[in-house]
């Protein structure tokens, strides 16, 4: 789905919060996202000027892989209901409408730059494989070349 797409549907977003699938990744935008953060889990949220709909917008996003734990946070809270489609997924809430609220927190978010968010994956995949490495199945040789590799992606 585009983002001018996404964008009319924020519009007149009052009460849900949609996820939209992205590749292998979940995005979440605009009143969404402020939704997602304030009920759901706090998360890392970008702002970034987008040409086609002329303005800045908001959003989060997740990969595939933890898909299942927000749904299981959405469905410990009784006040949530999930409707799933392929690449789309609309979780319905109650009681949280506050427009104000939404443009505040929007404006306080840093608008981001292309450089800045490819820096911040790289040390998010830094960080990954170092938390993915095996290191009880290693020897201390090859826990030293791993080292030596992710010094070497560090200061690329």
């Amino acid at each position: 789905m585009k983002v001018a797409e996404i964008q009319e549907i924020e519009k007149t977003n009052f009460e849900n919060i949609y996820l939209f699938k992205e590749g292998i990744f979940w995005r979440v935008y605009e009143k969404s996202a402020w939704r997602f953060v304030k009920n759901i889990r706090e998360y890392r949220v970008f702002r970034k000027y987008i040409k086609a709909v002329k303005h800045d917008i908001v959003y989060l996003g997740f990969p595939e892989s933890i898909l299942h734990e927000i749904l299981s946070i959405v469905e410990t809270n009784h006040a949530f209901s999930n409707i799933i489609h392929k690449s789309e997924i609309l979780i319905e809430i109650q009681g949280f409408t506050d427009v104000v609220g939404f443009e505040q927190w929007k404006s306080e978010i840093d608008i981001t730059t292309a450089k800045e968010k490819s820096s911040e994956g790289k040390q998010d995949e830094i960080i990954r494989k170092i938390k993915d490495y095996p290191i009880m199945n290693k020897t201390p040789m090859d826990a030293f070349n791993f080292l030596v590799v992710i010094q070497k992606e560090i200061h690329k």
